[in-house]
Parts: structure tokens; C-alpha cells; sequence
């Protein structure tokens, strides 16, 4: 992400130590590690490039569903792009959502492509 151009990076991981290391291995790249999926909480402009590799299964756009990630609030910049490297179903819930959001300000494309 660093190397196409991503002046900031937040990054998310099931375990606080997961993502620590991640930031460890990556120094210089300017990234902000978050605790919780939740955009309003960051420190800056909200993200224009979501990359996922969370199992659909993992991911909704229902809230309080438990052991999801809800995603909603990933969308709020007015464009940008979303990649879901997940590829069971094709049409994944972040998908879904990205191309529904932002008047179609959000483009979309699963890992698979």
C-alpha cells in the first residue's frame, strides 16, 4: 500500500499483538493502528482504499451481529475502492456495500479478479 502511494494506513487485526507486530515490520509507512472497526475514531481523513481479508463470514452490514465486523463505517469518504480478498460467495458483504454507498462514488472488486 505504502510503495502504490498511501500517504496513511490504518490497520486492523483480530489481536491488538497482531497488529503491533505488523506496525513493527513496517516502520516507516505511516500507519495507525486500531483497536475497533470504526472510522470516526481516527485520527485523519477516512480510508478511499479498504483492503480486506476477512472471510465474509466475518464481515456484516447488520449491526450487532456477533463475531462480525460490521462494515459501514469503512465507506465514508465520498469515492474510493474496495478489494475483498475473500471469494466465498463472490458477492461478498463488503462488496455489497461498497457498491451501494457514496452514490456509486465506490468501485469494488473481489481478490478473485
Amino acid at each position: 500500500m505504502r510503495a502504490l502511494g498511501a500517504g496513511r494506513i490504518y490497520l486492523l487485526n483480530r489481536t491488538r499483538r497482531g497488529v503491533e507486530e505488523l506496525d513493527h515490520a513496517i516502520p516507516d509507512a505511516n500507519v495507525e493502528l486500531l483497536d475497533m472497526l470504526d472510522v470516526a475514531s481516527v485520527q485523519g481523513p477516512p480510508p478511499s482504499v479498504v483492503l480486506s481479508t476477512v472471510p465474509a463470514s466475518g464481515t456484516t452490514t447488520e449491526e450487532h451481529v456477533p463475531d462480525a465486523l460490521f462494515l459501514p463505517s469503512l465507506f465514508s469518504a465520498d469515492v474510493g475502492v474496495g478489494v475483498n480478498m475473500a471469494y466465498k460467495p463472490t458477492e461478498t458483504p463488503l462488496l455489497r456495500l461498497g457498491k451501494t454507498v457514496a452514490g456509486g462514488g465506490w468501485r469494488v472488486a473481489s481478490g478473485t479478479r
